[in-house]
């Protein structure tokens, strides 16, 4: 089902109805939220099992989360369409940082996902952030992704303790992956690199310019261009397409 709804606020109130066609009930259920002038409009059709999770209770686990973690946090951005939610957090203090005569300090983020549309579950993914351009460098297979889940024998509320163990795991993570992308600035730039750059990341062709350009403030190494590509995933390419590309690029630089 595709939508045009104009709804800015994720949190705004939503509710689960029985669908009919021609006067019979069928097995299925339709998702209505409340749109930005208060009516109730349909956004999705969902399977009679799907479990209608608000994005306001999402919030409120991931904030109860945070408090009990080790680290302060602070809001990073938004994702929202009336399907799909997304809202990103970063830790105010550095976990680490990598140098080459300038310092990038390097904090833990930790993004919220939910939708309306059956495409996703109630999920949490860590990444890491430069601080020094607010670069986000992603990548699940290797700073964690995992569903929530309801703590054993409560269906109404969510383990929150197996969500801080991977809040913990997320943190030890990025100290692991951190000297990988120290050692990206000891690797001098080929052509060969961009060339299978572009052969593997999941970059719009429209915005090979913009790297370009990026990497013309970076130093000629695979860290300049790990550099130029996050920049231009976190701040150039728009909505939900960024989290794909960012995944993409950290996938290519920092799995092998």
């Amino acid at each position: 089902m595709r939508t045009e709804i104009e709804t800015t606020n994720p949190f705004t109130d939503v509710r689960l109805e029985k669908v009919t066609v021609a006067g019979q009930e069928v097995n299925k259920k339709a998702v209505l939220v409340k749109d930005d002038l208060n009516e109730w409009k349909a956004v999705s059709v969902v399977g009679p099992e799907y479990n209608l999770v608000p994005n306001s209770i999402c919030r409120e686990v991931m904030d109860d989360v945070m408090s009990r973690s080790d680290y302060d946090w602070r809001e990073l951005r938004t994702l929202w369409d009336a399907k799909r939610f997304c809202q990103m957090f970063i830790t105010t203090e550095a976990i680490t940082s990598i140098k080459n005569g300038r310092e990038y300090p390097l904090h833990v983020g930790m993004m919220i996902r939910n939708t309306y549309d059956g495409s996703g579950a109630f999920s949490f993914e860590m990444y890491a952030c430069n601080m020094v351009c607010t670069n986000q460098y992603i990548n699940r297979n290797r700073f964690g992704f995992f569903a929530m889940r309801h703590t054993p024998g409560e269906a109404g509320k969510w383990d929150v303790n197996d969500a801080l163990q991977n809040v913990g795991t997320g943190a030890d993570n990025l100290l692991q992956v951190a000297p990988r992308i120290q050692q990206l600035m000891s690797e001098p730039l080929a052509v060969d690199h961009l060339i299978e750059a572009n052969s593997r990341i999941r970059l719009p062709s429209g915005q090979w310019g913009n790297v370009l350009e990026k990497l013309e403030g970076e130093e000629r190494t695979r860290f300049g261009l790990f550099q130029a590509l996050t920049n231009v995933a976190s701040h150039e390419v728009k909505g939900w397409n960024s989290l794909r590309v960012g995944d993409s690029v950290g996938t290519y630089f920092l799995s092998n």
